[in-house]
């Protein structure tokens, strides 16, 4: 998904090296929130059902669970919602400021934790009926500071 890609925030002093082995680095981030050397990473893994709202309250459950037991920065998979066909892109598809980014930048800010919200299909509103694989990095004030697109 995000092979090779790597992710500068404006606001944070910070690069995410991403890889299909998940986040490498995060640097200089403790120092800026005062987490001390070392931050717990939570990365979590799903078997995404057919069913779009259970599989996201699934993994909301998951990111709080991890949160409880101290993780700074949790990572969900790529399309954990839905693995769907192509024909039913077009029905599950959201816009970046829609109820899936939405409700992942809430529960950052509510938690206080750094969130890779896996991936979810995103409509292109630079080209109508196109979508994108995106996903974001989230800060703890529950901000989108980063976003990858493929």
């Amino acid at each position: 998904m995000l092979a090779g890609c790597r992710l500068q925030t404006k606001k944070y002093k910070h690069v995410f090296q991403v890889s299909p082995h998940g986040i490498r680095n995060v640097a200089q981030s403790y120092k800026q929130n005062n987490l001390g050397n070392m931050w717990k990473v939570a990365a979590i893994q799903t078997k995404a059902s057919p069913h779009y709202s259970q599989n996201h309250e699934i993994a909301t459950e998951l990111v709080i669970k991890a949160a409880e037991n101290g993780a700074k920065l949790v990572v969900l998979p790529e399309l954990y919602k839905a693995m769907v066909p192509r024909n039913k892109i077009p029905s599950l598809a959201e816009y970046i400021d829609g109820q899936t980014m939405t409700s992942w930048q809430t529960l950052a800010k509510n938690l206080g934790i750094w969130i890779v919200p896996g991936s979810f299909m995103q409509i292109d509103t630079n080209n109508p009926g196109m979508y994108k694989n995106t996903t974001g990095l989230i800060s703890t004030e529950g901000e989108l500071v980063a976003k990858v697109n493929t």
